[in-house]
């Protein structure tokens, strides 16, 4: 082989080595802040989100209504799709648990890759035509217990209005 041959082909890999260098390195930073991302999306939830939520579910179930609040942390399904982090505000209606679909919904979710929260309504109640789906999006410094209120009184007068 010929040298000049070897020197091309040792630069062309000395090259490949440092893009995957490169890429690895904006990998591990783009993981930090997503991770940064969730740990203060978690603590907007424990500041801002939950508590909003539980004052309004009291006030529902005052009223003789169901509420319930579940939360889930981002992960991974078995085909390695990003489930997102999410906190989620369910109002059943007279206490009835209806069928997935049939619930009137608001949740509140972290999309870590965009570094934003998006809320995904849903407006539906048993016998009754409703709509679901993507709602606003937020910052994370936008979300204040107003926004909360709001998105659930949102849900609320499409459920009861």
């Amino acid at each position: 082989m010929r040298a000049s041959t070897k020197r091309r082909l040792q630069e062309l890999f000395d090259e490949y080595e440092k893009r995957k260098l490169q890429d690895r390195k904006e990998r591990q930073q783009a993981g930090t802040g997503r991770q940064e991302f969730l740990e203060r999306f978690d603590r907007k939830i424990k500041e801002t989100i939950r508590p909003g939520y539980k004052e309004l579910a009291h006030l529902i179930r005052s009223k003789g209504h169901g509420c319930e609040i579940t939360e889930r942390h981002e992960s991974q399904d078995e085909q390695g799709c990003i489930l997102s982090a999410r906190i989620q505000m369910e109002i059943l209606p007279d206490g009835v648990r209806a069928r997935p679909g049939e619930r009137p919904t608001i949740s509140f979710i972290a999309d870590s890759c965009r570094q934003e929260v998006w809320t995904h309504v849903s407006i539906a109640t048993p016998g009754r035509e409703g709509c679901s789906g993507q709602r606003n999006v937020y910052t994370l410094d936008e979300i204040t217990e107003d926004t909360v209120e709001e998105e659930v009184l949102g849900v609320l007068s499409g459920c009861f209005g």
